[in-house]
């Protein structure tokens, strides 16, 4: 009984600390979580659900050079790749349209470039803004 609320304990304990966590850490998120050790992927899909407001289903590290966080449609929530010249290049896409789970309706990226857009009831798409200004508005 009593490792049963000890490992009860440390579940919520580590919850804690990863909701803490997801309040200070910054971009670009794969390079900071070394800095407070977080190298299990259950840790990393927990605080990218934290992070991103969402729930992660797959966080895909390939050969230490790209992260690619998932939702549980198969896409890609956030990743970040670090190229030869030790450059790190990350980018959040947000699906927050629950008629069209499958459409991005904002991205985010390291250079400061973003994209937002909405769409009406056929799923075309009437608003799109970038950091170039309003694209498209045919909101009525």
């Amino acid at each position: 009984m009593k490792s049963i609320i000890r490992r009860i304990l440390k579940e919520s304990l580590d919850d804690i600390v990863l909701q803490k966590i997801s309040k200070r850490i910054k971009l670009p998120y794969f390079k900071e979580m070394s800095y407070y050790g977080i190298d299990k992927i259950s840790d990393m899909k927990k605080l990218f659900s934290y992070l991103l407001n969402t729930e992660v289903s797959d966080v895909t590290i390939l050969e230490n050079d790209w992260i690619g966080v998932y939702n549980s449609e198969g896409l890609v929530l956030y990743d970040e790749h670090l190229d030869p010249l030790d450059e790190i290049h990350w980018e959040i896409t947000k699906y927050e349209d629950e008629r069209f789970p499958g459409q991005w309706t904002t991205i985010l990226n390291i250079d400061g470039d973003f994209a937002s857009r909405e769409f009406n009831e056929d799923g075309d798409v009437i608003y799109l803004r970038d950091e170039n200004g309003v694209q498209i508005d045919d909101r009525e």
